[in-house]
């Protein structure tokens, strides 16, 4: 999740029972700090998906 731009390439993944949201390939750095934009994305990300698993 760091960096900025390219949205579409964060996902979920399912481990068995843990799930990993990202894009499984940014890490983050001093060149690629953790901007808001793209850790809101994720944390929104993770909350719907946190709902979809409650309300099942």
């Amino acid at each position: 999740m760091a960096g900025w731009g390219d949205n579409n390439s964060i996902s979920v993944k399912q481990y068995d029972n843990l799930f990993v949201c990202g894009d499984g390939r940014s890490a983050v750095s001093e060149e690629a700090p953790p901007f808001a934009p793209r850790v809101g994305i994720v944390s929104n990300m993770q909350a719907n998906h946190a709902l979809e698993l409650l309300l099942r």
